[in-house]
């Protein structure tokens, strides 16, 4: 279980990035972040990774509280970021203990996993685009992460990459059940992959609202109801409508819901 208590982030030089944000999420749920750019997707998303620490309040796996990089979590950036002098086995097998006797095993599963062992010779520079996001996805899961973190992971790809990465990130989530945290522009994206849509807005960034799917899987892109959800996001989303949560007015501490029906 992740629980994210009251996170409060100033900047040194006084910007509030988020107040008064808590969530909890169940193991194996996939939660995707939504919301205009400002409102703190990112930053909180480094805060759960152990990248960045909360002003006030915490964050913690099964009660224990993050407070740097930790092996249960493991984060997705928005480009591969491979380190281009080693080949994609190496670049895998990087973040595993070196002495490790399995490491070698683990290795060669996770790139059977996500589908690039006839790669696994190759240069990043020898990549596509799409094989390269999947080498740092399996570079992600080689240390069998309890909670996946995934900063717009598919963005820099075009549609129908992305596309295909989706439904194969849904089936390696099939396998493990990892909990996974999503941060994306792509309403469509959130709602093909998530249980929950968590829709954020600033300035400060808080949660406004909570949405549970209650979409069967797998979800065809083009279902009527999928497009239903599509444009209630979409209004929510809409910077003309009124702050739901009543963020028009700075009130931190303030208790906010992690699920609104």
């Amino acid at each position: 279980m992740l629980h994210i208590e009251n996170v409060y982030r100033q900047f040194e030089n006084g910007f509030v990035a988020l107040e008064s944000v808590s969530l909890q999420v169940k193991p194996g749920e996939i939660v995707s972040l939504v919301g205009t750019s400002g409102c703190g997707k990112s930053t909180l998303l480094r805060i759960i990774a152990g990248l960045d620490r909360p002003t006030l309040g915490s964050v913690a796996i099964n009660h224990e509280t993050i407070t740097a990089p930790h092996p249960k979590i493991g984060l997705i950036f928005q480009e591969p970021r491979l380190m281009p002098w080693l080949n994609v086995r190496d670049n895998i097998q990087f973040g595993l203990n070196a002495v490790s006797l399995n490491s070698r095993a683990i290795t060669e599963a996770t790139l059977a996993k996500v589908g690039l062992t006839e790669f696994a010779h190759c240069l990043p520079r020898q990549l596509s685009g799409g094989m390269a996001q999947r080498a740092a996805i399996a570079r992600a899961l080689v240390t069998q992460p309890e909670i996946l973190l995934l900063d717009e992971p598919f963005s820099a790809l075009d549609a129908l990459t992305r596309t295909t990465l989706q439904d194969h990130l849904l089936d390696i989530w099939e396998d493990d059940r990892p909990t996974m945290i999503l941060v994306t522009h792509d309403i469509e994206e959130a709602l093909v992959l998530s249980d929950r849509v968590i829709v954020l807005r600033g300035n400060p960034g808080r949660i406004q609202r909570a949405f549970t799917l209650d979409l069967p899987r797998p979800r065809r892109r083009t279902d009527a109801s999928l497009q239903r959800w599509k444009e209630r996001l979409l209004g929510e989303l809409d910077a003309s409508q009124p702050d739901q949560s009543g963020t028009n007015q700075r009130s931190w501490p303030r208790s906010v819901p992690d699920t609104v029906s």
